[in-house]
């Protein structure tokens, strides 16, 4: 699938060289490791990546539940439901999510904290300041709690 790529890369952009590499391997080296277990998530998919030795072992790849843009509709959920007008011309739900989601440790915990301590402030493109409370740890759950 790369090979148009490359051939665009050397016949019109003239490059030196060029190396196609895996992301999961390119997020082991990021770890400062060769070998390890990435969870890729992105808008379209999330998969656990088995890597070994700086190659991805795609016979031991595993899709698993929610994908980005799935995590990104339950977020406006979430907002919806808090009573965050998610109208708000410029709020771009995406962007609220990843600047203040977070994995809880332990969700069950997280759950019985007071909402003011999780309780974070968005500034939206046009200046308002929204505070987004539950929603920041309750949406990246259904990476590990699918039926959410």
């Amino acid at each position: 699938p790369s090979t148009p790529l490359v051939q665009l890369l050397f016949e019109t952009f003239r490059v030196g060289g060029v190396y196609v590499c895996n992301t999961g391997a390119l997020s082991i080296y990021a770890a400062g490791a060769t070998s390890g277990v990435v969870l890729s998530s992105g808008h379209g998919s999330t998969a656990a990546v088995p890597v070994y030795e700086g190659h991805s072992l795609n016979h031991g790849l595993v899709k698993a539940g929610a994908t980005g843009e799935e995590l990104t509709e339950y977020m406006g959920q979430l907002l919806r439901e808090s009573s965050l007008p998610t109208n708000i011309q410029g709020l771009d739900v995406s962007a609220v999510k990843a600047a203040v989601c977070y994995v809880a440790k332990d969700y069950d915990k997280e759950f019985l904290r007071q909402r003011a301590a999780v309780a974070m402030e968005y500034k939206l493109p046009d200046g308002h300041v929204v505070e987004v409370d539950e929603a920041r740890y309750r949406c990246p759950e259904p990476l590990f709690k699918p039926e959410l």
